[in-house]
């Protein structure tokens, strides 16, 4: 399996888009600290606040009761009322009923009115601390005197304060029972309320709890009701119209199912942290200015000198030798990396020119020695048909043959790489020329080039190898025989091309010998030796490299062809592009 490679910048970039995540996650939770902290300080003083005040309502309404319990038993007017004598002691007892009840409502403000029924007499004396409560006292009268109609006034007697709604209001009311007697006080649910409730606080409530009614200051229900908790430790978010932050004590005077709940506006208590925010939105930006500001160094002092020795490495690998990097980098740990790279470009440099030029050397020998196959080989041809015309006695034929041989040899032994196509086409021209003598003519020359190509450069022998292998193996006595070259320019991936055609009118390649020749191997003996072939293959190869095509084939309705796809432009180094 193979290990995945990891970039060290893309590792570094890493590290710092983490560590700004870790940074933010921290502040992030240290703002949600923050936010809890604050919630139970606010939720401890809240619940602190409220206790104290419910303790002074316990206690108030506690000596209002205790008062209705000693009035019960030490008040001699009870009796006096009860007796249903219209007596003048009966309305002096009366009078000094409503006198005490007059003298304690001064010294209590917790409770709005004070009042007295006897079942017996079916009297209801009361009295009120403010006379709009006298409404109050009536309606009290009302369902009490029909509750004794009914024989349910012992429902309304409690050692408990409990709610009751008279005239569209919420009172607290407590009931004593006193043989036939039956003692009350109420107070408004609101002065309850009123008393735990934060007037410097928007929108804060208080709420009464009742078992599961609830009731407000203005005596209104709230839509969904908050969670009750009276545990110091714990707080509870309630969401109505808003989110709020609860406290709630026990409210022992309404049994135990009564409470007391005050409910602060959650955005009045994350008011103060403002403050914090600022602070974390300053750390925050500070924290991306940072970021960036590394991000940039990095870039600049890091990423740049990297990828600057990448791209030089890849330019080199494309083969420019020319690629240096800077002397003069302001990095310390960067100066020994550069010279490094600079000194080993020198010296793969001076390699490479040094392996070209033993390169050259070989391929040069080399060449030469597959021209040397090419020049016997055809100069015993040429001897060859001396040899048989010097047997006709054809003196003046001799002396054609042994010019035209004389100049095709120095033009086959110079030492030129390279010739152009019209000295080429000069050339073939002469060796049909004396191939014509030895033939009667029986060769005929075809020749369609453009003046354009008849300068371009080409290798020498190309042309005159083939038209030798045509004469060898393609002409036959008496029989004409034709051969043809043509010659166009083609563009390849932006290249010019020289394309090459000569063809004649034989019988062609066998398909065994096209096999052969179009896979790049030899012809054997057996097939016919075609010893110029192979040499022109050769010596394309080590001129064009692997930028020239050879193709093998028989033309249609005619013999063997050959193609020559080369660059029109003499090869710089060794035959590379």
């Amino acid at each position: 399996m193979v290990k995945r490679k990891l970039s060290l910048i893309k590792i570094v970039y890493a590290t710092i888009a983490l560590s700004f995540c870790v940074c933010f996650v921290l502040i992030f939770i240290d703002h949600i600290y923050m936010i809890k902290s604050i919630r139970e300080q606010s939720y401890r003083q809240l619940y602190s606040i409220l206790d104290q005040q419910n303790q002074q309502i316990e206690e108030e309404l506690s000596s209002v009761q205790s008062y209705l319990t000693a009035f019960a038993y030490s008040a001699p007017e009870l009796n006096t009322i009860s007796r249903n004598e219209k007596d003048t002691n009966y309305y002096i007892a009366v009078y000094r009923q409503k006198t005490n009840f007059s003298s304690f409502l001064t010294s209590s403000p917790i409770v709005d009115g004070l009042a007295a029924y006897s079942a017996s007499s079916n009297e209801f004396i009361q009295s009120t601390r403010e006379y709009d409560e006298t409404d109050t006292a009536s309606k009290l009268r009302e369902i009490v005197r029909k509750a004794n109609s009914e024989n349910t006034l012992s429902d309304l007697c409690s050692e408990h304060w409990y709610p009751m709604e008279m005239n569209g209001r919420i009172y607290l009311v407590i009931c004593l029972r006193v043989g036939s007697n039956y003692l009350f006080s109420w107070t408004r649910c609101s002065k309850i309320l009123s008393k735990v409730h934060n007037y410097n606080v928007d929108d804060s409530h208080a709420l009464l709890f009742a078992g599961e009614q609830y009731y407000t200051i203005e005596n209104l229900p709230v839509d969904t009701p908050p969670k009750f908790h009276s545990t110091q430790s714990d707080f509870d978010m309630v969401t109505m119209d808003q989110n709020y932050l609860s406290a709630s004590v026990n409210a022992d005077y309404m049994g135990k199912d009564g409470s007391l709940m005050l409910l602060i506006p959650d955005v009045y208590i994350t008011s103060q942290l403002q403050f914090s925010y600022l602070l974390s939105a300053i750390a925050v930006l500070l924290l991306i200015v940072i970021s960036l500001a590394t991000t940039v160094i990095l870039h600049h002092h890091l990423t740049t000198p990297i990828n600057q020795l990448l791209d030089s490495i890849h330019s080199l690998r494309d083969g420019n030798f020319g690629i240096r990097l800077p002397n003069n980098t302001s990095h310390v740990e960067f100066q020994p990396v550069n010279d490094a790279f600079n000194d080993m470009v020198v010296r793969i440099e001076g390699l490479k020119i040094n392996v070209y030029e033993e390169q050259l050397k070989q391929q040069k020998i080399q060449s030469s020695f597959l021209r040397s196959q090419i020049t016997p080989h055809f100069f015993i041809n040429c001897l060859n048909v001396i040899y048989h015309l010097a047997a006709q006695s054809k003196t003046e034929l001799v002396q054609i043959m042994t010019v035209k041989l004389g100049r095709h040899l120095r033009y086959t032994l110079s030492d030129r790489s390279f010739t152009t196509l019209r000295s080429e086409l000069e050339e073939v021209a002469d060796y049909v020329a004396i191939s014509n003598l030895r033939y009667a003519d029986a060769i005929e020359l075809h020749v369609q080039v453009s003046d354009p190509l008849m300068d371009m450069p080409i290798l020498p022998m190309i042309l005159v190898t083939q038209v030798e292998n045509t004469v060898k193996y393609a002409v036959i006595p008496g029989e004409q025989t034709h051969i043809y070259i043509e010659a166009d320019e083609e563009v390849r991936h932006g290249i010019s091309f020289m394309h090459l055609q000569i063809w004649d009118s034989g019988i062609g390649w066998s398909e065994e010998n096209l096999a052969l020749l179009n896979n790049g191997e030899a012809l054997s003996q057996e097939l016919g030796h075609h010893i110029g072939i192979q040499n022109t293959t050769q010596r394309m190869k080590i001129t064009y490299a692997q930028n020239y095509q050879i193709r093998f084939s028989n033309h249609p309705q005619a013999g063997a062809q050959i193609e020559y796809w080369f660059p029109t432009e003499i090869p710089d180094k060794g035959g590379s592009q």
